[in-house]
């Protein structure tokens, strides 16, 4: 329910806003982001997403 609600407000921020194109997106990142805290391990190369790709 959490990730509807937020898929639903996005929505009705974005037709709120369309008339002043603007355009808002909602995108469900299923995967780990690489950063600084978070690296990656040798046995597992290609286990986070690079946030730059």
């Amino acid at each position: 329910m959490g990730k509807f609600a937020l898929r639903g407000l996005v929505q009705s921020i974005a037709r709120e806003l369309a008339p002043q194109n603007i355009h808002l997106a909602h995108f469900i990142i299923n995967g780990g982001i690489r950063s600084d805290i978070r690296q990656e391990t040798i046995d597992k190369p290609d286990s986070l997403l690079d946030p730059d790709a």
